[in-house]
């Protein structure tokens, strides 16, 4: 059994990166309440260890417990007319150092 603190191999990265991009999936179009703890995951994926697995492991776990819990879609919802959307939006890039 490995340490917690012990580095993730090829193959628990891949695993990693394919359960945080599901992650990352749902957290983008219905579950905003997840974006902080997935884009941590996102960030730390090269580099991590098996505590990080563990992490991501309930993440998971908890996006499944609270699958009720969301941005819901209703039909009757405003019409085009009525409705406004605004997105705020922060890539970072002006804040590199070359």
């Amino acid at each position: 059994m490995k340490k917690i603190s012990e580095k993730c191999d090829k193959g628990e990265i891949t695993c990693l990166r394919s359960v945080v991009a599901a992650l990352a999936w749902v957290a983008r179009q219905v579950r905003p309440d997840l974006s902080y703890r997935v884009s941590r995951m996102q960030s730390i994926t090269d580099k991590a260890i098996i505590k990080d697995m563990r992490e991501c492991n309930k993440v998971l776990a908890y996006a499944q417990e609270t699958s009720e819990i969301g941005i819901f879609f209703s039909s009757s919802a405003p019409t085009w007319e009525e409705m406004v959307t605004c997105s705020i939006t922060d890539a970072s890039f002006g804040n590199c150092l070359l």
